[in-house]
């Protein structure tokens, strides 16, 4: 049977047209405009709820979200403490008690303290996350969480711990992890204060070799031709002439001559004389004369002349 309407129906009901009674009832059958408005509206419920959820999301992420943490508290001091004990707190995880002077910069987290001279002993909190360093001329010493001293003298840069652990470097290039109870001495990184640790050691009465090898590390680093290098040969001569080492003496003294530095030049050429006289060098000891004042020349040319005669006489 075909669904399409019969064609003679649909026009006998388009051209009679329906009375008064049969469309009020119709009307009566169909919804008014206010019923269809409020089946087709939200519940008022619904629209409440939903809203109290985004506001309490709303107020969750206000609540719970994460806050920027503030910067660091940045640092600059000048520490200076002669005859008694300066202390200091960096941030809330380190503390500082010196004698001596230096100077702290950067901030809480990362505090870097330039050490000049003296003693400073440092306490951090370990697992702060305090990345901590203290720099002199002569070494660099980082920690995170530890107790450990600092001493800068004449002879160096001292380093010490008491408790946890450090790392030492050497200006140099010389690496040393440190342990509780370890030490470990890093010497003066320049000439002039190579030069002062060795007149220190010898002050003290230190062994000639552990002076000479100090001199020995700071005439590698300069030349003859600067003061610092003349005196660290001289003491060297000084101390290898004390020694009865005279071939080793008369080397340095040669140099310096041959250098043709003036300073400390007519004690250096009478050492020379001296030490090549004795020696049997008698080309040492007139190139020695040949630096002498002509007074000092006089006294001891006929003893260099002396010399060359003996030795052409020897077969």
């Amino acid at each position: 049977m075909s669904d399409r309407p019969d064609p003679r129906l649909q026009s006998f009901a388009e051209h009679t047209p329906a009375r008064p009674d049969e469309i009020a009832a119709l009307r009566r059958q169909l919804p008014s405009p206010v019923e269809v408005a409020r089946s087709t509206r939200p519940p008022r419920r619904t629209w409440m709820l939903a809203g109290a959820t985004l506001a309490a999301g709303l107020l969750g992420w206000v609540v719970l979200r994460p806050t920027a943490a503030p910067p660091p508290e940045p640092l600059s001091a000048v520490l200076t403490a002669q005859g008694g004990t300066g202390e200091l707190t960096l941030g809330a995880h380190v503390r500082l008690e010196y004698t001596g002077s230096g100077r702290v910069e950067g901030d809480a987290a990362r505090p870097r303290v330039h050490w000049e001279r003296g003693r400073i002993a440092l306490t951090v909190e370990p697992r702060s996350g305090v990345d901590l360093e203290v720099r002199t001329p002569d070494a660099a010493v980082a920690v995170t969480g530890t107790r450990f001293s600092v001493e800068r003298d004449l002879l160096g840069t001292h380093v010490s711990v008491e408790r946890g652990s450090v790392s030492v470097r050497c200006v140099g290039g010389s690496d040393h992890a440190l342990g509780p109870e370890q030490a470990h001495t890093c010497l003066p990184a320049t000439p002039g204060g190579l030069l002062a640790r060795a007149r220190a050691l010898d002050e003290a009465g230190a062994p000639s070799e552990e002076v000479l090898e100090t001199l020995a590390v700071g005439m590698a680093t300069t030349g003859l031709d600067s003061p610092i290098g003349v005196e660290l040969h001289f003491l060297a001569l000084s101390l290898e002439r004390q020694a009865d080492n005279p071939e080793a003496a008369l080397a340095h003294a040669l140099a310096i001559l041959r250098a043709g530095a003036s300073l400390r030049r007519d004690a250096v050429a009478s050492a020379a004389v001296e030490l090549a006289l004795s020696t049997g060098d008698c080309d040492g000891a007139a190139e020695g004369l040949a630096a002498l004042p002509a007074p000092q020349q006089d006294a001891w040319a006929t003893t260099v002349d002396a010399c060359h005669t003996q030795a052409l006489s020897e077969p």
